[in-house]
């Protein structure tokens, strides 16, 4: 299956990594549905890429008004830029990280109304009303009990998946505060830890949920 990524995301990664030096544009599905197929630019650097597919971005900002963490914003961006980006580069809220972009890993994960939401996938024209919070907004001084339960178990090693074990971790213990250790892996199987700490990850969501 082709992946799937924004045009802000498309744009990006073709502006500023090598590595797609040998991108396929065929192989790549803009949100939106918008498809760009049968490119030419297979092999070609990434500068020529950008170009050949330059005719497909609008590139028409649009202000929107977002709340996060508490905190009301006004930001200018496409309508499909992902939301993961709005908090990363318009908000400076870095704690939320990008992995894999295609909703697949979980380190973007962010509270949309309480519920864990994928960043890296969700345009910020589809917030609207809805409150965000991010791992900077879960806790004033980190105190939050899947936070503090993460310290007490030591469960990082190098950290970069932990904001969104976090905030996935503490949706579910909202919407289920006394968790089956099977119900606690179901879960959190939606977040990959490439350290594979998830011996730790499970025993530390059971000690949040009895201490809450």
């Amino acid at each position: 299956m082709p992946l799937q990524y924004s045009t802000y995301v498309v744009k990006e990664l073709l502006s500023n990594s090598a590595s797609l030096a040998n991108v396929t544009i065929g192989n790549v599905i803009l949100t939106g549905n918008l498809t760009v197929s049968n490119s030419q630019s297979t092999g070609a650097g990434a500068q020529d890429v950008l170009d050949d597919i330059s005719p497909y971005f609008n590139g028409i900002t649009k202000t929107f008004t977002l709340k996060v963490n508490g905190t009301t914003h006004q930001v200018e961006v496409e309508d499909d830029t992902p939301l993961l980006w709005v908090l990363r580069d318009q908000l400076n809220l870095v704690g939320t990280k990008f992995s894999c972009g295609i909703a697949q890993c979980g380190a973007c994960t962010v509270h949309v109304n309480g519920n864990a939401t994928f960043s890296c996938v969700t345009p910020v024209s589809s917030i609207g009303n809805s409150e965000v919070t991010t791992i900077e907004g879960l806790s004033k001084d980190g105190d939050h009990p899947v936070q503090k339960a993460w310290d007490e178990v030591d469960v990082a090693q190098c950290g970069y998946c932990q904001a969104g074990q976090i905030m996935n971790a503490a949706a579910f213990l909202e919407q289920n505060p006394s968790p089956t250790l099977e119900e606690i892996d179901n879960a959190m199987n939606r977040n990959i830890c490439r350290c594979g700490t998830y011996h730790k990850i499970r025993e530390a969501v059971a000690l949040a949920a009895k201490s809450k």
